[in-house]
């Protein structure tokens, strides 16, 4: 699944997007300089498309069905039918979300773009990005690795103030916050690292033999699933000994941090939803024979999920106590990535076929 490309001023080892979610080309370093604020409203990636309610022909929705002659955008109340809410992105996967907005990155297209939830209105934050791959929203500010250039910026929500906290990493693979703190998992350098918020010297957190790629949070530690060995792993934020977590699995990914446990997807053919104590003790399993689960959104008792295959991939859901049966969300959908929860809807990108889409939970 993994191979070798060239990227910048030396060999990286390509992402680990296989299992069901699009391994995009990655992107030189050097190919193109990075902008940011684009602005550039409409169609995703300046793509032809008919806004909102505007009369549709020839011409695709660009959120939303094509119904009675009109582009129409359901409410996400209790009944509707998922629907698009923003088209043509190229391979899009990780997705963040705050009050406002859903922000999509799109591996292949180079962008970090953001969808206005109460008018679906697409701009830029970010364009000319080498591979983004991570990201991550607080109040103020949107965080994002790119793969390319082995970097994590931080810009405001529009594009402004952008800043490199942070390049010549490996295989930026996931990027968790805290108050003050970013933090990074280095997916070919074996380690973990954080940086101030606010820019500054790079701390390495934990550093050995293992192979981190999706990683949460609680309020004192840091959990990341090791691909080298299987098992997802914990390491205090101000660093110390990494402690493995329960008996190896598949491919462990999608990590996220609940009130007492935290949650992650075992991501094989036949995968399993899974979660395990924050104060210790064996995994267990909420669901089984789950089709190539890729990423895990928490909203109170729910745990929300895609199953990445790619054609029949889908969203489900199930009570995280377990012992309930899973829910359909939605079916049909090529490689669904990222995936993230508000008051109202669940929202998820379809890498396979450069969408993003949400439902009433």
């Amino acid at each position: 699944m993994l191979a070798a490309w060239v990227a910048g001023c030396g060999a990286r080892t390509r992402p680990p997007l296989g299992d069901g979610l699009a391994a995009a080309g990655g992107q030189s370093a050097s190919s193109s300089a990075s902008s940011v604020g684009q602005g550039a409203v409409g169609g995703a990636g300046g793509a032809s498309c008919v806004p909102a309610g505007a009369p549709c022909a020839a011409e695709p929705c660009c959120q939303g069905e094509c119904r009675a002659g009109s582009c129409d955008v359901p409410s996400c109340a209790p009944g509707d039918a998922p629907t698009v809410i923003a088209r043509g992105l190229g391979d899009p996967t990780a997705i963040a979300i705050d009050g406002a907005a859903v922000y999509v990155l799109e591996y292949s297209g180079g962008r970090v773009t953001r969808i206005d939830k109460a008018t679906g209105a697409v701009s830029d934050v970010a364009s000319n990005q080498p591979s983004p791959f991570a990201v991550a929203v607080d109040d103020d500010a949107i965080y994002w690795s790119t793969w390319g250039d082995g970097a994590v910026r931080r810009a405001g929500k529009a594009g402004e103030n952008a800043l490199v906290l942070v390049d010549g990493l490996f295989g930026p693979s996931s990027v968790v916050l805290d108050a003050g703190y970013v933090y990074v998992s280095v997916y070919s350098d074996g380690k973990i690292v954080r940086v101030a918020k606010a820019g500054g010297g790079v701390d390495v957190v934990a550093e050995g033999a293992f192979t981190p790629w999706s990683m949460a949070a609680d309020v004192d530690r840091l959990f990341f699933a090791d691909d080298s060995s299987s098992r997802v792993a914990v390491v205090p934020k101000v660093g110390g000994m990494v402690e493995q977590i329960g008996p190896p699995g598949y491919h462990p990914r999608g990590l996220v941090v609940g009130p007492a446990d935290v949650f992650w997807a075992d991501g094989s053919t036949y995968g399993t939803i899974e979660k395990a104590p924050l104060a210790g003790g064996p995994p267990v399993a909420i669901a089984i024979d789950q089709g190539l689960p890729a990423a895990i959104s928490l909203d109170g008792p729910t745990a929300y999920w895609t199953n990445g295959m790619p054609e029949d991939g889908e969203v489900r859901k199930t009570l995280w106590a377990g012992g309930e049966p899973v829910d359909l969300v939605a079916a049909g959908l090529a490689s669904p990535a990222g995936i993230a929860v508000d008051g109202s809807c669940v929202y998820w990108a379809n890498a396979g076929e450069g969408t993003v889409m949400r439902a009433p939970k």
